[in-house]
């Protein structure tokens, strides 16, 4: 059965790339809103782990390098574990910049999302193939858990980042979203994924939502892209709005 993702967008140029260049964006995992930041911080928190557990972590990080691991492990326990939490603080900044995330929602009619993201109404909603996103992007895909910031031990992996990119506050619970999370920068395996924008191929555009107070002018405009570039994507409009449902009808 094929599953749609949704990704609400207020009109400006850049969200118009989505119809004009097929783009879409991974900015870095710093640049989310406060919520998920404190999040990528509580991960990356090495001072809560316990002496054993820090020992450990040396232990594993070092492999085979048995010495290099006693060497560090007694430098660390001389300056009371200051140099391993500083190591652990410019290492989680370092992969938070590394990982760029791209938002979606499991649904089109959330109310909230059309408000703060789609421009209270005025923006547009598009429903893509997730799995041609699979098949086309390189990255972590993963439904966003949501928790209360519980601390879990790192481990010091890129999977640490793509973790921090996939959990927020259970007060947006009500989103039902799913994220991609992929590497760009130096780390980046694949040159062409790049947070310039990732090209994403016509065939997973499946439909789009017009919200019900957007613009003459842009409404004309999307319209003409859609004719242009997504001959067969399904046209819908959000006729109306109430406390308890929107109801979106295609045209």
């Amino acid at each position: 059965m094929q599953e749609i993702v949704y990704k609400y967008r207020k009109v400006n140029e850049q969200h118009l790339t989505l119809l004009t260049e097929n783009k879409l964006w991974f900015p870095s995992v710093r640049t989310l809103r406060k919520e998920d930041e404190n999040e990528y911080k509580n991960y990356m928190d090495y001072s809560k782990l316990s002496e054993p557990e820090k020992i450990d972590y040396i232990f594993n990080l070092a492999g085979d390098d048995r010495e290099l691991a006693i060497s560090k492990i007694e430098e660390c326990k001389r300056d009371n574990w200051i140099l391993f939490d500083e190591m652990g603080k410019r290492s989680g900044e370092e992969y938070a910049k590394k990982v760029g995330v791209c938002s979606f929602s499991r649904r089109n009619d959330i109310k909230y999302q059309w408000e703060e993201y789609a421009d209270n109404f005025n923006g547009f909603c598009i429903g893509f193939d997730l799995s041609i996103l699979a098949e086309r992007i390189n990255g972590h895909f993963a439904t966003v858990t949501y928790n209360h910031y519980k601390h879990e031990a790192p481990s010091m992996t890129i999977m640490d980042a793509f973790k921090m990119g996939a959990t927020k506050k259970k007060d947006f619970v009500s989103e039902n979203e799913f994220r991609i999370c992929k590497l760009h920068g130096e780390l980046a395996e694949d040159e062409e994924y790049q947070d310039s924008g990732t090209i994403i191929p016509t065939s997973a555009y499946k439909e789009i939502i017009l919200g019900h107070k957007l613009d003459d002018h842009y409404r004309t405009k999307i319209l003409s892209l859609l004719k242009e570039n997504f001959p067969n994507i399904i046209i819908k409009v959000v006729e109306s709005v109430t406390n308890n449902a929107i109801i979106i009808k295609r045209i």
